[in-house]
């Protein structure tokens, strides 16, 4: 036979060759359903934007108790430099019965003697009252009348410089006209250190110690006796 093919001569396909001992794997069918949409991975949701990510004060916390369980040591020391340098400031710390301080208050005090207490209040603490009304740093004036004296009472503010508020009052007392016989008026200022802090009154019963005699007798005992025995004490300064 010669090698030559014809036109009409078709090779037969090529087909696997199948193993005697070899399984055939046949295709799996996987029908696909036209009619379902496809899947999509769900979108990750965002956290509302009024929460905040993390709660700062605890982190504090967490921080804070951190460092005092890994660092024992350092705090220990810690709190001994605290109880000393306290101990050491108690004891430095000054006591005073009655601390410096500086009120603000100024008694403008006139004595009108051989006057009547409402003789003081007309000629004396109304035109006072009415020309200091206008110091600077004035927050209440008041005056007390009695006889033969006349005390305006200056409340002014913590802040106001004294020395500005003395000198502003007394410019204001050279423009009141006050009668003859009354005396010029003085500034003080409240020291309440001056305040005594213990007084004694002593009464007495029975005939001795009533009228005028027996106020006498009590006074001449509180002066002679009383006064004498509480002077050597010490701190008593009158």
């Amino acid at each position: 036979m010669s090698g030559e093919r014809g036109p009409d001569h078709r090779e037969p396909p090529n087909e696997p060759s199948i193993l005697p001992d070899q399984p055939v794997e046949e295709p799996e069918d996987n029908p696909i359903d036209d009619d379902e949409p496809p899947r999509r991975d769900p979108e990750p949701r965002e956290p509302p934007r009024g929460d905040p990510p993390s709660d700062p004060p605890q982190q504090v916390r967490a921080g804070l108790a951190g460092f005092v369980t890994g660092r024992p040591v350092a705090v220990l020391m810690l709190f001994l430099a605290a109880v000393v340098f306290g101990w050491f400031s108690y004891r430095r710390l000054p006591v005073t019965l009655m601390p410096e301080l500086t009120y603000p208050t100024l008694t403008v005090r006139t004595e009108y003697p051989g006057a009547a207490p409402e003789e003081v209040e007309n000629d004396i603490s109304r035109p006072l009252e009415d020309a200091l009304g206008i110091v600077s740093g004035l927050r209440r004036i008041s005056s007390v009348s009695r006889a033969g004296v006349s005390d305006v009472v200056l409340e002014l503010a913590w802040d106001t410089d004294l020395s500005a508020a003395t000198q502003d009052t007394l410019e204001k007392l050279d423009l009141v006209f006050l009668p003859e016989d009354a005396e010029r008026p003085l500034i003080l200022h409240y020291d309440p250190s001056l305040d005594p802090v213990l007084e004694l009154s002593l009464s007495g019963r029975g005939d001795r110690f009533r009228g005028e005699e027996g106020l006498r007798r009590l006074r001449r005992l509180a002066e002679l006796q009383v006064k004498r025995a509480l002077e050597p004490i010490k701190g008593v300064a009158a």
